[in-house]
């Protein structure tokens, strides 16, 4: 995964970051420079104090701590919080994988696209030019799962759904997604007790 993917915003201001190069990225506010160093760890050179190892999960960790920041701010519930360039398209069929005869799974079968606008904000919708296309509430959303340039979305009653993204990074997504969920489901005194394979939930104890 480019580093770019990986820190879509400064871990230090909130900022945006570049996408010029698949081993560094760096910082339009702080200008702050992120680059791939040795044992899974990155490399942080500040503009104005000595440069630093750390690993990816302390960045995004702090990525994180700033989206909440971010998502507590927003006083419009109807403000989108995020809004990408995106090709959907809905799983119509599976293919069974065989080796040696032996049945070892199925492979999504994705046919066709229709060019649009995922928009998260209250709620996730899919927007075409004649208006909204789709449109869904955060528990409805029951697995989730990223590729390099996709997110893959589950949707109750409505089949798998694939957004091939053409801007903004799957990390990017999956990441304000989740926080949204979860927040979702604290409504309803739920927790998120996992994302994978499936979203489950339990009651939160008092």
């Amino acid at each position: 995964m480019p580093i770019h993917d990986l820190l879509y915003r400064c871990p230090l201001c909130d900022s945006e970051t570049t996408t010029s190069l698949s081993n560094q990225t760096s910082c339009l506010g702080c200008k702050t420079i992120f680059s791939n160093s040795v044992d899974s760890q990155i490399l942080v050179q500040p503009q104005r104090e000595p440069a630093y190892l750390t690993s990816a999960r302390m960045l995004n960790l702090s990525m994180k701590q700033l989206l909440k920041v971010r998502f507590d701010c927003v006083s419009n519930p109807d403000q989108s919080l995020l809004r990408s360039e995106s090709i959907m398209a809905i799983v119509s069929e599976y293919q069974p994988i065989y080796s040696k005869k032996k049945l070892m799974g199925y492979t999504e079968i994705i046919r066709g696209g229709t060019a649009g606008h995922l928009i998260l904000s209250n709620s996730l919708e899919f927007v075409e030019t004649k208006g909204v296309l789709h449109h869904w509430n955060f528990d409805q959303i029951k697995s989730l799962q990223i590729s390099s340039d996709a997110i893959q979305l589950y949707m109750q009653e409505k089949g798998l759904h694939q957004f091939k993204l053409i801007e903004n990074s799957p990390k990017l997504w999956e990441d304000n997604l989740k926080l949204a969920i979860s927040r979702c489901y604290l409504k309803q005194n739920l927790e998120i007790i996992s994302y994978q394979p499936v979203i489950k939930t339990g009651r939160i104890k008092i």
